[in-house]
Parts: C-alpha cells; structure tokens; sequence
C-alpha cells in the first residue's frame, strides 16, 4: 500500500532536549521517551495522539543534526542487496529492531542517505484514504534534490521497484529546485508524495529533503527564527500554496508547506 512512499521520519541529533524544544515550539508536538535495549532512549514524535516521527542521540556522536526518511518495502534484504548492486553503499547494516521491523541505512550514488524499512506491525484493515492522509503539523512529501534525475531514477528504480512520473515544469516557477523543464513524481498507490529534482548546489551531496504540511507558513517561519533556527528559503509561492526551507539550530534541514 505504502510503495513509494516515506513512512517514518527520524531526526538524529547531538542535543535531543534542544531538538525538542524547537520543535515543540515550531509545530506543536510532544514526546514520548522509551527505553530501546542497547540504543538507550527513543523518542517518539506525537502530533496530538498519532506518531509521526522519532528522535534520538545520534548514535555515532556526529555534531550536527539530520533528517533521514524511512521508505517501505516489502523485503528489505533484497533491497538492500539491489542497492548495493546499482551502486549504492551500506551506511547502516541490516537489523532487526525488536516490536518495530527490519531496517537498514543506505547512500545512494549521488551521496543521499534513506532508510529501506518492513514495519512488523500490520495496519488494521479498513483504514480509509482520508484516515491514512497527513495531517497538519505531519510529514507530507519528502524530495531528493539530485545533480542527475536520470541517474537517481534509474538507482531507486532498480533498489526500490519505484515507478515514476515525468511533471513538466515552466523553469520560472522552480523553487525548491534548480531551473528544469521537468521533476519526477514517485508513483504510489495513495497518491504521490515524494520526487525527484535537480539540486540547487551541484557542489553538495544529493539529500532528501522532508516537509511537514502546516496552516501557515508565514507564521511557522517566524517561529523558526524565533527558536534560533535559519531559513534558508523565505516563504514563496508554490503552485497553489507556499513552501519554506529551513535549518534547525543543530543543523537539521527540513522544509514546510501549505
């Protein structure tokens, strides 16, 4: 049900009180702390009573903050198998993690770092589009900022069976991404939500880049200067709404729209 699409979100960070603070005051989530067997503490991200992310001490000790976006799959060792094949590299070996699924890290030829993921827990049956949807103050879309679009489709085409579609661009109406007559829609059967463009600095790495869907962008802009974090893209226009990029102040990107 959930092919092409990113369905946990995960912020890996040196100061998880810090991280928290900012982003109760951004959008209004609380936490849950849990104990996990030889990771120490995760905590989960509420929005009101549903899950919509995790947090944790980055576990390497690295000094900066990031995003990273659990995609699923059905078999996790065969796309991690696929991956490396297509030219991918293992970041994170693959594990089981108890009560929650299977999982392993990988960076793809372009340096983006995502997450193959087979939740163990099975949804109950008879979940409507609309119960299924993101909410406000929820992640929404996620976007590879890529220096090929070619190159990233034909990766995650062969690791991850995605199935793309090509959108026509005027190259004036770009935001998140550089000038191009075209971005990639990864196809799922809930309706895209993700894709592919080409990155604005083709100096760095390729990274995804995860939105969170909220009522204003204006107001949450402020808020982010507010806590101390930085935009790195003021509010615009984008298609009927507006979009914004920001970075925490631990480093983190992220984006929000509405």
């Amino acid at each position: 049900m959930f092919e092409g699409q990113f369905i946990w979100r995960e912020l890996l960070t040196p100061e998880p009180a810090a991280s928290k603070a900012f982003y109760a005051q951004l959008f209004g989530w609380s936490f849950d702390d849990r104990p996990v067997p030889g990771m120490g503490t995760y905590t989960v991200l509420l929005n009101g009573a549903r899950e919509v992310g995790g947090l944790m001490k980055h576990p390497r000790g690295l000094p900066e903050a990031c995003w990273g976006g659990y995609a699923d799959i059905d078999d996790v060792d065969a796309a991690t198998a696929r991956a490396l094949a297509a030219g991918g590299q293992l970041c994170v070996p693959l594990m089981d993690i108890p009560e929650v699924g299977r999982v392993s890290g990988l960076c793809d030829p372009g340096g983006a770092i995502f997450y193959p993921f087979r939740p163990s827990m099975e949804l109950p049956e008879g979940l409507s589009l609309e119960e299924l949807a993101p909410r406000e103050n929820e992640f929404g879309w996620a976007e590879l900022r890529a220096k090929d679009l070619a190159k990233s489709q034909a990766f995650y085409c062969a690791a991850m069976g995605w199935r793309f579609r090509r959108v026509p661009v005027a190259r004036e109406a770009c935001v998140t991404i550089a000038p191009s007559d075209y971005y990639l829609n990864i196809e799922s059967p809930l309706g895209a939500r993700a894709s592919i463009g080409l990155a604005l600095d083709p100096e760095r790495a390729d990274s995804w880049l995860h939105y969170v869907q909220v009522a204003s962008v204006e107001r949450v802009a402020e808020r982010v200067v507010a806590a101390g974090g930085a935009l790195l893209l003021a509010p615009a226009p984008l298609g009927a709404g507006r979009v914004a990029i920001a970075r925490d102040p631990l480093g983190a990107e992220f984006a929000f729209f509405g």
